[in-house]
C-alpha cells in the first residue's frame, strides 16, 4: 500500500475479523459488544449511588462494592450513552474513575426505556448498534433478579427516590 486512504480502505474492508494496521501493526477490530449482567448490575448500583451524593457524581473506585470494580464493566455503559465518565483534571491518571448515570441510563435502570441488545465499536467509538432492543431485566438474566437488586441498598426506596 503506498497510501493512507489505501490503508483505511483496507483496514475497513477487514476489520471486522481483526488484522493488523499496514502503516503500524497495531491490531484492528471491530467489536460487537452485547449489554450483559454485569454491566446492568452495575448500572443499577451507579444510579442509585448517584442519588446519594450532592451533585451526582460516583467515585467508582473508592465507592462501589468490589464486585463492581472487580469486573470493571460500567465502563463500557458509555457505548449506549448510560453512564458518562467525569473528564480527569489529573495529568499522573489516564481517567478519573468519576462516573454518573445519565437520564438515559436512569430511565433505562428504572425500566423505562430499552437500549440496543448490541453495539459495534472501532478505537473506543461506537460505529453501530443492533435493532435488536433490551430492557433493564432482560439485561439482567434470567437468573438475575432485578427486584432484589435495585432494593439491596435501598436507593429505589420510595422515601430515598429523589428526583432528578
Amino acid at each position: 500500500m503506498k497510501t493512507i486512504l489505501e490503508a483505511k480502505k483496507y483496514l475497513r474492508k477487514n476489520f471486522e475479523d481483526g488484522v493488523s494496521c499496514p502503516c503500524c501493526g497495531q491490531f484492528v477490530r471491530l467489536y460487537k459488544r452485547k449489554l450483559n449482567s454485569s454491566m446492568a448490575r452495575s448500572l443499577i448500583w451507579i444510579v442509585g449511588a448517584s442519588r446519594l451524593s450532592n451533585d451526582g457524581w460516583v467515585d467508582v473506585p473508592t465507592e462501589a462494592p468490589k464486585w463492581l470494580t472487580k469486573t470493571n464493566q460500567h465502563t463500557t455503559m458509555k457505548w449506549w450513552q448510560l453512564l458518562e465518565r467525569m473528564p480527569n483534571d489529573k495529568s499522573y491518571k489516564k481517567h478519573s474513575g468519576i462516573w454518573r448515570p445519565t437520564q438515559k441510563g436512569t430511565d433505562f435502570a428504572l425500566g423505562k426505556v430499552s437500549v440496543p441488545e448490541y453495539v459495534l465499536h472501532y478505537n473506543d467509538s461506537i460505529i453501530g448498534h443492533s435493532d435488536s432492543m433490551v430492557t433493564i431485566r432482560e439485561a439482567c438474566g434470567v437468573k438475575f433478579d432485578y427486584d432484589e437488586m435495585i432494593n439491596e441498598y435501598g436507593y429505589f426506596n420510595k422515601e430515598r427516590w429523589l428526583p432528578l
